[in-house]
């Protein structure tokens, strides 16, 4: 029996070193990587200082060229946007980001499902801090991780659950050839082939999480002096923006922002020509957009 309960406890232990190691490796080959996004997360929170920062999901990540932004407005920018994320994932990043350095303005894309409505592949919000994990011991992101899943900081501190799905990303990031030398901006080349109208209305509940996040990221800006400018990109074949009007009315209440709104601009909504599908640009229609949004914002800095 005691022979047992020896082998037991050895096994555990074992395991639990295997754990350790298995952890700290892939924290150096995440905080060593030359590209994907952990380069470019790491490199946001670390390193940049830009003046100007592009959040929200992959609408900001392909719809906002930061050179076009740079060259109008004459500050530096970087695009932060990362796909599949919202509200919860951008906080985040802001409060690991203004622990070094306060950046002057931010441009924030907001996308109804990922900032504002309950999504069926959300379940209960955990996905919006993968990219956080390797960042879990940060005390500014505790409340943020109680509010969304109070165990799920603790099961952090194992490193096969911080890393089981990302393994084979950070080999291909730590050991490939591909470097980050970028502004964060990623362009889609294609054009979308059917053409069809889409309907922008939802069945969605308002998700009390995010909308907790919402506000505390405004409140947040406002007190750091970053000036906040939420704006909606072009959708294809939308003629009305109805479902993005509780998150209106919440910024509005808030106040300090300010809002522009392209869901439904005839200019862009209405040409394929300028989107790779429905929800997202391409190039052209990207660098078009990033045009004609960057004397509007270039109005709202100077004032």
């Amino acid at each position: 029996m005691k022979k047992y309960i020896i082998r037991i406890i050895v096994f555990f232990v074992a395991v639990a070193l295997i754990d350790i190691i298995f952890g700290k490796c892939f924290d150096y080959m995440y905080d060593h990587s030359k590209s994907g996004d952990a380069r470019k997360i790491n490199y946001a929170i670390k390193e940049c200082n830009a003046d100007v920062l592009i959040m929200g999901s992959s609408r900001a990540h392909h719809h906002y060229n930061p050179q076009i932004l740079s060259d109008s407005l004459g500050l530096s920018c970087f695009n932060l946007g990362m796909d599949g994320s919202g509200i919860i994932l951008m906080d985040g990043f802001y409060r690991l980001i203004t622990q070094r350095y306060i950046p002057k303005y931010i441009i924030y894309d907001l996308t109804p499902l990922f900032d504002l409505y309950q999504y069926s592949a959300d379940v209960n919000n955990t996905r919006y801090l993968a990219q956080l994990k390797p960042y879990y011991r940060e005390d500014c992101l505790k409340q943020l991780y109680a509010d969304v899943d109070g165990l799920e900081r603790m099961k952090l501190y194992s490193g096969f659950y911080r890393y089981n799905t990302t393994c084979l990303h950070l080999f291909r990031s730590f050991f490939g050839h591909e470097t980050f030398d970028g502004d964060g901006y990623l362009p889609l080349d294609e054009v979308m082939k059917d053409a069809k109208s889409v309907d922008s209305s939802t069945d969605n509940e308002i998700d009390t999480v995010k909308i907790k996040y919402l506000k505390q990221f405004i409140r947040d800006c406002k007190e750091n002096k970053t000036q906040l400018i939420f704006v909606v990109s072009p959708r294809f074949g939308v003629t009305n923006s109805l479902w993005l009007q509780p998150g209106f009315d919440i910024i509005s209440r808030e106040g300090g922002c300010k809002i522009l709104n392209y869901y439904c601009a005839y200019e862009f909504a209405s040409n394929n020509e300028y989107f790779r599908d429905s929800f997202h640009m391409n190039r052209e229609g990207a660098d078009n957009f990033t045009k004609k949004i960057a004397h509007l914002i270039k109005k709202i800095i100077e004032n």
